[in-house]
């Protein structure tokens, strides 16, 4: 028998006699003649039926059908196409399904980011300005001392600050683009048992990875991973780098913790393949011009990852391009979270809280304008979790996003290009309302019971932190009123401080030694992450201008534990040899012992005139390569 096609049945029931009127209102059967039984033997007039209105075909809801039908029929065409290998749910890049969104690359749209000389900015509160000042205030001091000092001190710390702005730059690698292409890179796929052995783990036991800031949600894991391994849909460059900059991150911290994981799997294969295709994600044009949440969930784990190998231009480039999808996106306002659900909702706040806990603290240690300003921000923060064990963590996540908003007021105070004009006075009272808005938010953050917080030793370990995280920021402020185009001298309670500052960083270290779960170069990201080095300078200039010999014994522990560190990372190296240069010009001035100068002699501020000389002319000083070896004198020649 033919298939009847839809015009046919609507002609064939148009045909077919209905009941009247009279049995549809009574709601009795009807014989359908004309006039019915029931009609007759009640004595009522039978009406026919009401003819019915003809209605139109919907042309264009039949075309989204019909073109629904197609795309499911090329999806199950393209699944049952897909070739089968000894690991058949690995996504493979050469199967319809992977390539859906890939378009042959046009090779005239490829853009590269060349290093050149062109240093990025570094503004006052930064460790490179600080040390420029510092650096003037021991020319003046020597000079008013009036008796020479070595001048290889003096060559070593000017040497230094001159190569290292420069150095911050380093080579992205290249961007392919192309306008309206979405070019998915060639990533090395990874066993799907080992993905599936690590979902089972996170479920059995929360990593810390999801007690830190950025997601705390396992199941969105577990979605990402679903969508590349038994895709629906075509994949996104964000969907594949962000779930293997997770992946990455839940690796290394098994390796850390010598999980067992390690004894059934090669994690540390499976980690080093992660970290490739998580790179080559971050470098695609999409991720950085294509607003979403799965890009900007990328691009934040690659700020993490980039800051905490001291990559800080990287960073830089990495946030800006995620601020700028949050704020395309409305992240930054309330009313575009009552749209989502409720799962949505809390993952995309605790993304944007913690891009901009990250940009407020980079913008007060780089001394550098932040792109999101709090009158323009209304996103509620996240609520803390129930959980007892998750709930310490989610405490301190909303106390750092209300130090951010305070690292923002001290930047507007005193080092931004308004604030550094102020006049003293102003200046002072900033210092005193933004000192006490710290010492509340230092009490609120101890206040926090952390008796049954997950990973206790870890969060233990972070606390005391904190409290090198809350002086180094008081010294911050206190130093405040002193810089700028009007400015003041360094307060007595300011050198305090900045000594404080200094011991906790020992103490600080010492705890990581003695914990050993975390190894000391995670210690040096930490320090260099959510730690300003202005207590450093300033406690130099103490040194020099009060002769203090113990600050000379503080400043050289200091350079001593960066030394330990130093092999972390190429910026660390850097900090170590110029915090050294500071600590043996600052034993020089001490051990001269004149009795003549007074901290009066030295110029006002301690200002004088910097050499001139450009930092690339020194790149070829013989005691520059002799001082800093090959490998930095090279690096800071041709880039790293």
């Amino acid at each position: 028998m033919p298939e009847e096609s839809i015009q046919e049945r609507q002609q064939r029931l148009a045909s077919t006699p209905r009941a009247c009127e009279a049995c549809k209102l009574r709601k009795i059967r009807c014989d359908r003649n004309y006039p019915c039984s029931n009609c007759q033997s009640s004595g009522i007039a039978c009406q026919k039926p009401t003819p019915r209105r003809e209605q139109q075909p919907n042309h264009g809801k039949i075309a989204q059908l019909e073109e629904r039908v197609r795309r499911l029929e090329a999806r199950i065409v393209a699944l049952e196409s897909k070739p089968q290998s000894q690991h058949p749910l690995i996504p493979s890049t050469s199967t319809p399904a992977y390539q859906k969104a890939v378009r042959e690359p046009d090779d005239s749209h490829d853009v590269a980011i060349e290093h050149n000389i062109e240093e990025p900015y570094e503004g006052p509160s930064s460790f490179t300005a600080q040390s420029f000042d510092a650096h003037q205030i021991a020319c003046g001091a020597a000079e008013a001392q009036g008796r020479r000092h070595s001048q290889d001190n003096f060559l070593m710390v000017q040497t230094l600050l001159d190569i290292t702005a420069s150095q911050l730059v380093m080579p992205f690698g290249n961007l392919t683009s192309s306008p309206g292409m979405a070019k998915l890179p060639e990533m090395s796929p990874v066993p799907v048992e080992i993905v599936i052995a690590i979902v089972k783990e996170i479920k059995r036991k929360t990593p810390v990875f999801l007690r830190s800031w950025v997601i705390d949600d396992a199941s969105l894991i577990e979605i990402l991973c679903r969508g590349i391994y038994f895709p629906t849909e075509p994949l996104s460059v964000g969907h594949l780098t962000s779930t293997y900059g997770i992946l990455y991150s839940v690796g290394k911290e098994l390796l850390l913790t010598q999980n067992p994981l390690c004894n059934d799997f090669d994690i540390h294969a499976f980690v080093q393949t992660c970290e490739g295709n998580f790179d080559m994600g971050l470098k695609t044009y999409d991720i950085l011009a294509q607003p979403s949440f799965e890009n900007i969930l990328g691009l934040t784990l690659g700020i993490i990852k980039t800051y905490n190998q001291s990559r800080s231009f990287i960073c830089s480039t990495l946030l800006s391009s995620a601020i700028t999808h949050c704020q395309l996106l409305g992240y930054h306002r309330e009313s575009t979270y009552t749209k989502k659900p409720p799962v949505e909702r809390n993952n995309t706040r605790r993304l944007f809280w913690t891009l901009y806990v990250f940009e407020k603290t980079i913008s007060l240690i780089l001394g550098r304008p932040p792109k999101l300003h709090d009158f323009d921000i209304d996103t509620k923060c996240p609520e803390p979790s129930i959980s007892p064990g998750a709930k310490p963590w989610d405490e301190s996540f909303i106390a750092f996003i209300g130090l951010a908003k305070l690292q923002g007021q001290i930047y507007q105070s005193f080092y931004s290009a308004e604030g550094s004009v102020h006049p003293v006075p102003v200046k002072m009272g900033y210092a005193d309302s933004l000192s006490a808005a710290l010492e509340q938010w230092k009490s609120d953050l101890d206040s926090i019971d952390i008796r049954q917080a997950d990973h206790a030793q870890i969060f233990d370990l972070s606390r005391i932190h904190w409290n090198l995280i809350y002086l180094s920021t008081k010294t911050l402020i206190l130093r405040g009123p002193s810089t700028g185009k009007i400015k003041t001298e360094i307060s007595q309670e300011c050198y305090d401080v900045a000594r404080q500052s200094l011991q906790s960083c020992v103490e600080c270290f010492q705890s990581y030694q003695q914990h050993g779960v975390v190894p000391e170069t995670e210690f040096a990201n930490s320090f260099l992450l959510f730690v300003s080095f202005t207590p450093f300078i300033t406690t130099f200039i103490h040194s020099i201008t009060a002769l203090d010999t113990e600050d000379v014994i503080l400043l050289k522990r200091i350079a001593d534990i960066m030394e330990r560190m130093q092999d972390a990372s190429q910026e660390i190296k850097r900090t170590h040899r110029i915090c050294s240069a500071f600590s043996s010009l600052a034993s020089s001035f001490v051990e001269t012992k004149v009795s003549e100068p007074t901290v009066e002699n030295v110029p006002e501020y301690g200002i004088s005139q910097l050499s001139q000389t450009p930092w690339h002319a020194l790149l070829h000083s013989d005691f520059f390569r002799d001082f800093l070896g090959t490998d930095l004198h090279d690096e800071g020649r041709d880039g790293i």
